[in-house]
């Protein structure tokens, strides 16, 4: 009685103070706790192990505007050498500003623009160990308590560069061709000298950010001829910046996790089960960041582009809210412990803020960055799940669930096409 009325009261505590935190990469991946990863729920028991897993691979992204591009083309459509000169910091003002006005006498003094493409493939394994404990008729419902504990293996691999300067350009320099895009090792080495970061693939293998969350729900009888029963859940958990954040002196680094900011995500689900088996529902979401600092790349002109940039300063974000729709229809056990569920999520990121400490950098120029900016994400998820327990006697009763994700569009996301399963036992 007494652990009853301690938990009662963190619960409550919980649920006052859950106004700030989470945010994640702009992938179409799932959160360790999404809703379309939970598996049915198995009466009578109250422990619960399992995994979860999701890959997926893809040369295309939604950039800004919502249009098909490639991953590293997602914030701009090329990359503008001549751009990246502007107003360098005092860290590595001596080299960039010899080798810009080089670059501009060799220009004629017409150094506008000079453009360069990268292209390159995204992909992306997630593998959760999740435990789960349920204290069963809590506060008239069952109130679970979540661990998830995620590791992720990220890449940006099959890279090629290309200049178009030519595409711009009545005349290119041949000097600039010898010095910068004579090949992309020519180009990878002349950035680096100048403070820039590497233009190298990418790969990195390590854990997410680990996740507690409370799972509170309850359901109601319904004495009806079509609709039989009404579920209702509330969860609030704590995400904790247990990954590695991103580098930010390798170009197509990403964090695995939410770059270093604590998160806490809230929700709500109603499902409503009606006669043939068949369960329709929704779930919203909110998760808010806390602000974090750390050392960035940052632009110092309008028309820089975010793969070039040499300036590097001590900046704060202000996350943007994230919100999350999920509705489904699933027909529910319809032969023994077989289900099949279909289920569309609508996912949205409000723009973020950047705010630098020493004053060196304009806000307005720094928040200019499409980065920075909304991104979303619309998808349908198709969905196989299987209880053994409803037909086979287990001492840990299992349960598997496989599933496809469709991209339908999105903006500011890299929206892949994805493959993968839970599995689950039950004591």
């Amino acid at each position: 009685m007494k652990t009853k009325k301690i938990l009662q009261s963190i619960l409550a505590a919980s649920l006052v103070s859950s106004s700030a935190l989470c945010v994640f990469a702009p992938t179409n991946f799932f959160t360790p706790y999404d809703p379309n990863l939970r598996l049915p729920e198995c009466p009578k028991t109250r422990f619960q192990v399992g995994a979860n897993i999701e890959w997926g691979q893809t040369h295309h992204c939604k950039n800004w505007d919502g249009d098909k591009k490639n991953v590293l083309q997602i914030y701009n459509d090329y990359e503008d050498v001549a751009l990246m000169f502007k107003h360098p910091s005092d860290e590595n003002r001596e080299a960039v500003v010899a080798a810009y006005n080089d670059l501009y006498s060799a220009f004629g003094g017409q150094l506008t623009t000079a453009p360069v493409k990268f292209t390159g493939e995204f992909s992306q394994l997630d593998a959760t160990i999740f435990g789960k404990y349920t204290f069963r008729d809590f506060i008239k419902g069952n109130l679970g308590i979540y661990l998830f504990l995620p590791v992720r293996n990220a890449e940006i691999s099959d890279l090629s560069f290309k200049d178009e300067s030519s595409d711009y350009l009545p005349v290119v320099p041949e000097y600039f061709k010898q010095n910068y895009t004579q090949s992309f090792d020519t180009f990878k080495n002349k950035i680096k000298s100048l403070g820039g970061p590497d233009l190298q693939n990418w790969n990195k293998t390590g854990l997410g950010d680990a996740v507690i969350m409370l799972d509170w729900t309850r359901s109601f009888h319904q004495s009806k001829e079509v609709l039989k029963n009404v579920d209702l859940s509330i969860k609030l958990g704590l995400s904790m910046p247990t990954a590695e954040k991103k580098n930010i002196d390798n170009a197509f680094s990403m964090p695995l996790g939410n770059d270093g900011a604590w998160g806490i995500p809230l929700g709500a689900g109603l499902g409503l089960d009606f006669e043939h088996h068949i369960r329709l529902g929704g779930d919203v979401e909110f998760v808010v960041f806390l602000n974090e600092t750390h050392i960035r790349r940052l632009k110092t002109d309008y028309n820089q582009t975010e793969i070039l940039l040499l300036n590097k300063g001590n900046a704060t974000v202000d996350y943007g809210l994230t919100w999350k729709f999920n509705l489904f229809l699933q027909a529910y056990r319809v032969w023994k412990g077989l289900s099949f569920k279909v289920a569309y999520e609508y996912i949205k990121h409000d723009s973020d803020k950047l705010s630098e400490k020493t004053d060196t950098f304009n806000y307005d120029i720094i928040n200019s960055a499409n980065s920075l900016k909304e991104w979303n994400t619309h998808n349908l998820i198709f969905q196989l799940n299987l209880d053994f327990f409803k037909w086979v006697e287990f001492v840990a009763k299992p349960q598997m669930s496989l599933f496809y994700k469709l991209p339908l569009t999105g903006k500011n996301v890299i929206n892949s096409q994805n493959i993968g399963g839970q599995i689950g036992f039950n004591f």
